[in-house]
């Protein structure tokens, strides 16, 4: 239901929310109306919390995606998301700073000397939560993805990064995600050097940084919000000397746009609440 609020409902517009039924019995005989964001958000919300603030805990085989720390997760998501939409709250962003670092305690960053962005994994493919820096990983063999990000082995099914994007690398990630020649190489398999499996982690400890940063940026506490960019700085930069802009809430956008790169929808939901726009 947030996903589809990201991608189907006007950003500022609080009216156009969705039309949801949540009566099994009434297929076709529910209201089929948009309700508000307000009230959508209000849905999605509250069956979080529910689940959340549940006391009792089911067995561990009880489902892989059942976890505390993920709810968690796409609360910090749906606060941040939601802080500027047209169901924008006072306490939105409070909200999803305390929700990922609720979400963090099971988190735990790479270093500018481990950081790989999507380590190699030689378990069975499938969905894993037993990486340190994400809460969930799905890895499997690669059929789509090879033609989002081509085959970096293959000069005719190289795909490159835009000029804006490649001009924001200063830091580790820039030798991690492409070639000399601007090529992208975030997803391939260093050790064959083939685009060799699909890997996608979700809540990453990144993604909550960044959330945090930006939260307290938006919320008017720059020191706060500063202290947490450059906590994650200095685990993308070697020899780093802190930030020395004074542009805080664009670097902390700038490195969501650096991080997240190429990853499912990311940037799409950003260009999306900030009302950036897109050229083809």
């Amino acid at each position: 239901l947030f996903k589809l609020m990201q991608y189907f409902s006007p950003y500022h517009l609080n009216k156009y929310g969705l039309p949801v039924n949540l009566d099994a019995q009434k297929v076709a005989e529910y209201d089929a109306s948009r309700k508000t964001q307000e009230e959508v958000y209000r849905i999605i919300i509250s069956d979080l919390t529910e689940c959340v603030e549940c006391t009792t805990e089911p067995r561990s085989t009880y489902n892989v995606f059942y976890d505390k720390n993920i709810i968690h997760a796409i609360l910090a998501q749906v606060f941040l998301y939601k802080g500027d939409s047209g169901a924008k709250a006072d306490d939105d962003y409070e909200n999803a700073a305390s929700h990922a670092k609720s979400a963090l305690e099971a988190l735990k960053l790479q270093s500018t000397e481990d950081y790989e962005p999507f380590p190699v994994y030689n378990e069975v493919l499938g969905i894993s939560k037993e990486a340190p820096h994400a809460l969930m990983v799905d890895f499997r063999s690669a059929n789509e993805l090879r033609f989002i990000v081509g085959n970096p082995k293959s000069a005719s099914q190289n795909l490159y990064s835009s000029a804006s994007l490649y001009a924001l690398f200063k830091d580790i990630r820039k030798t991690k995600f492409f070639n000399d020649k601007q090529v992208i190489t975030k997803y391939m398999n260093i050790a064959t050097g083939y685009v060799s499996v699909e890997l996608y982690q979700f809540w990453s400890a990144a993604e909550m940084y960044l959330i945090i940063a930006e939260s307290y940026a938006r919320s008017g506490n720059e020191s706060e919000g500063k202290k947490w960019l450059e906590d994650f700085q200095k685990h993308r930069y070697s020899n780093y000397n802190g930030y020395q802009g004074n542009a805080l809430l664009q670097e902390i956008l700038n490195e969501r746009r650096r991080e997240f790169c190429y990853e499912y929808d990311m940037r799409w939901c950003d260009l999306s609440r900030l009302q950036t726009g897109w050229t083809r």
